[in-house]
């Protein structure tokens, strides 16, 4: 288990340079990757109030990785 917590804090952590200065998609897939890997740590450890504050985070990064890969397609698509 811890070794999933520093596996996800190490994601988080690389996705966010990514996110900014590379591919915003990709950044936040892997921001979401790690968040996961958190998500079960917090569960485990029942710390409620960061699960439920990861969990918010998490729904950001989806909805904006959703958003950035239907514009990524659409680009695509007309190219």
């Amino acid at each position: 288990m811890t070794l999933l917590r520093i596996i996800g804090n190490f994601l988080v952590m690389a996705g966010y340079p990514v996110l900014l200065y590379l591919h915003p998609a990709l950044g936040a897939g892997i921001k979401t990757v790690g968040h996961v890997f958190l998500l079960t740590y917090f569960v485990k450890y029942k710390a409620w109030d960061m699960l439920f504050s990861l969990l918010f985070v998490t729904a950001l990064d989806l909805g904006f990785l959703i958003k950035n890969l239907q514009r990524d397609e659409r680009e695509s698509n007309i190219a």
